[in-house]
């Protein structure tokens, strides 16, 4: 065959099969759109049955609500109450939306609109039973009411899910039908271009040698992707070291703090032992001895804090924190109770109000309120007068949802769920512009004569709360107290 009648025929045969894989796609886009159709009405069908559904649970809670309120004047189920017929008129409107189309179901969308609406006001009668008892039925009969236009609201419901749910079958066979018929369309087309090109495979002998080529070129390629992944593996085995030359670093450090701090204590005791020693000795001086045995004596006390500070900075940062289900109440209350003496001195007013139970390490938690609250009574600040004001404490917690966090917030272990728990004191405050600064070691804003402190104790709560996959934040004013925000993983 010459290389004319070649190419007519390759050209002819092309366009046969071009014209039947057109018409397979064609079938084949048909079928979809068809199957969108369907199932956008199939969707449509259950959306009615959701709304109705919600319409109904809304009536119910109402009136549920309402009762409660009445009974019990608990604010949650105010909130509720109001909640659910904010909602109710809302669900109404998409109901009769989605009903717009479909006169049948008008009439019942009427009917049980009209229920609705008198269940609504009965509910409304009821809820205003709390406030003016003596006023109109009493809330047995209204709640009788209640329970007359629920059993004529039960079978209208019923009734439209029902009939949703029979047209949502019938519009699913229906598509399963079209399906049906559009893929025996598309194998008689897709077997008839099978067939010619079946037909003029022998004239396309020479794609053989192409795929040779490219059948080599893989097998290159496979070679390199093999080199890659060796090299990966290698990577990745230099990187396990490193996690393993940083572990045994990271218990190296630890074990350096842990004798560096006793071998450091040993002498500071002795240092105050001989001061108090010499202190006894020279009772009577008034001279310049006392008053460098004090500020020996001190200088040693603020040394042995900032030891153990460092070292308790050191567990936390070195050893991971166990999980286990901790009470934040109790481990607040237990905070509160070692404060006892400076709680007292202080008279300090503090209020605790609902906290969670988180999972978490009982000890670290314990650290990170000890500081915020000791911190809170310590940087008290003076009136008018000079005198130092009773120090207000209040400790809150709060449920966020993670969609919910602040831009800011970026917390490292992700969860559905977080709690913020607020310790807000109304003390001397600071410039927000030292926010960063304050959660450094040894990073103070007073001077150590002014406040006592190591200026370690909120390095320590940003590190319990990193530990714990959590964010620490701080908002102040100077004179206007401050807010510390703890974020943690429910």
């Amino acid at each position: 065959m010459n290389s004319a009648r070649l190419k007519l025929v390759l050209i002819s045969t092309f366009g046969l099969v071009i014209v039947l894989l057109g018409l397979t796609a064609y079938l084949s886009w048909r079928s979809n759109q068809q199957q969108q159709e369907l199932n956008e009405q199939v969707r449509h069908t259950y959306e009615i049955i959701s709304l109705v559904e919600q319409v109904a649970a809304l009536s119910r809670d109402i009136q549920t609500d309402a009762r409660n309120y009445e009974l019990s004047g608990k604010r949650e189920f105010a909130v509720a109450y109001w909640q659910a017929r904010q909602q109710l008129p809302e669900r109404l409107r998409l109901l009769d939306q989605a009903l717009s189309n479909e006169r049948s179901e008008q009439a019942r969308f009427h009917r049980l609109s009209g229920f609705i609406d008198q269940r609504r006001q009965v509910s409304q009668r009821l809820f205003e039973k709390r406030s003016q008892p003596q006023v109109g039925p009493t809330s047995e009969d209204l709640l009788a009411q209640g329970r007359e236009l629920l059993s004529q609201l039960r079978p209208l419901v019923g009734q439209l899910t029902q009939h949703q749910r029979a047209l949502a079958n019938w519009r699913r066979k229906q598509a399963e039908q079209a399906y049906q018929v559009t893929q025996q369309w598309i194998v008689l087309s897709s077997g008839a271009a099978i067939t010619v090109i079946a037909f003029v495979f022998w004239l396309l002998f020479v794609q053989l040698l192409r795929r040779i080529r490219n059948e080599a070129q893989l097998a290159q390629y496979e070679v390199e992707l093999q080199n890659q992944l060796q090299q990966q593996q290698a990577q990745n085995q230099a990187l396990d070291q490193l996690n393993q030359q940083l572990t045994r670093s990271n218990e190296n450090l630890q074990q350096f703090a842990y004798i560096a701090s006793h071998d450091l204590q040993e002498p500071l005791r002795k240092i105050q032992q001989f001061g108090d020693l010499l202190k006894t000795r020279y009772t009577t001086s008034s001279g310049e001895e006392l008053m460098y045995l004090n500020r020996m004596q001190v200088a040693a006390i603020r040394m042995s804090l900032l030891i153990k500070d460092l070292l308790t900075f050191s567990r936390i940062s070195t050893r991971p924190a166990p999980t286990v289900s901790v009470s934040i109440k109790q481990v607040v209350s237990d905070v509160l109770d070692t404060l006892s003496v400076a709680i007292g001195e202080t008279k300090a007013q503090i209020r605790v109000g609902d906290l969670p139970t988180l999972p978490g390490d009982p000890s670290q938690l314990g650290q990170l309120f000890q500081n915020l609250l000791s911190n809170a009574i310590k940087f008290s600040r003076k009136d008018q007068a000079g005198a130092l004001m009773t120090p207000e404490i209040s400790i809150q917690a709060i449920r966020i949802p993670v969609g919910e966090l602040p831009d800011s917030v970026k917390p490292a272990r992700l969860a559905d769920t977080f709690y913020r728990i607020e310790v807000a004191d109304n003390g001397i405050g600071f410039d927000e512009k030292y926010t960063d600064r304050i959660f450094q070691v040894f990073q103070r804003l007073h001077g150590k004569d002014e406040f006592a402190g190591t200026g370690v104790g909120l390095a320590i709560c940003q590190k319990v709360v990193t530990n714990h996959g959590g964010v620490i934040t701080a908002t102040s004013q100077p004179g206007k107290g401050a807010t510390f925000s703890v974020y943690l993983p429910a």
